[in-house]
């Protein structure tokens, strides 16, 4: 079976498509995993390491979504920016 291919694009063997969806799969795990930790470090009143940890988390999230598109399973890049926003330093 022959996956689509978007034009300009030259398709990936079966190994390369493999070895794509479980980088794929394992960046979406960390930013899950990065996402919910700073929100656990904001909730214990860390908002420095919460802070940093939100910062990790969005660009892996942001080329999650250039890649997949914004509704694939993790969390809301707006969110994250929103959180950033409003707990910046003073």
């Amino acid at each position: 079976m022959v996956s689509w291919v978007p034009p300009g694009r030259i398709p990936l063997s079966f190994d390369g498509q493999a070895c794509l969806f479980r980088s794929l799969v394992a960046d979406r795990h960390e930013a899950n995993l990065v996402a919910r930790l700073a929100d656990a470090y904001h909730a214990t009143g860390d908002h420095a390491a919460a802070r940093e940890a939100w910062r990790r988390a969005l660009p892996i999230l942001e080329n999650l979504g250039n890649l997949l598109g914004p509704s694939c399973g993790f969390p809301d890049i707006h969110q994250i920016r929103a959180k950033l926003h409003q707990h910046r330093p003073t």
